[in-house]
């Protein structure tokens, strides 16, 4: 990572910010050494107005831990539109739906696979017979 007031970011930790609610990561002990999370996945369920243009941005900062209870900020990213990112769970009906379609695509693949292959034996045959 880059330098920061002409030191290293050392113990880095994500704060994630949504109408007003704020989701903090777990501190990077050392990020030399192991530049991962301890809990990779954490998660924040909040009402949300239905309509986008009244939903609140998402805010993503990242903060440097540093020695003496000290946190310095080290860079912050804002999204204004987070419907890509919400999360909706599918119905029963619709899981079912889901795989049903799935599996009949492969069955579909299946029958492809097969169809072809039989094409290809018959040209095959057809072309021995021809030069015979």
């Amino acid at each position: 990572m880059k330098r920061i007031h002409l030191l290293t970011v050392d113990k880095p930790r994500v704060d994630v910010e949504c109408a007003g609610h704020i989701l903090y990561s777990s501190v990077i002990a050392n990020a030399k050494k192991n530049p991962n999370f301890n809990t990779p996945i954490k998660f924040l369920e909040l009402e949300l107005p239905e309509q986008e243009l009244y939903r609140p941005p998402l805010t993503i900062r990242a903060v440097d831990c540093r020695s003496f209870g000290r946190y310095t900020l080290v860079g912050t990213h804002t999204i204004n539109s987070i419907h890509k990112y919400m999360y909706y769970p599918l119905t029963k009906r619709a899981k079912d739906a889901q795989e049903r379609k799935k599996s009949l695509y492969q069955l579909q693949c299946t029958g492809k696979y097969i169809i072809n292959r039989l094409i290809a034996r018959l040209f095959k045959t057809a072309i021995k017979l021809r030069h015979k």
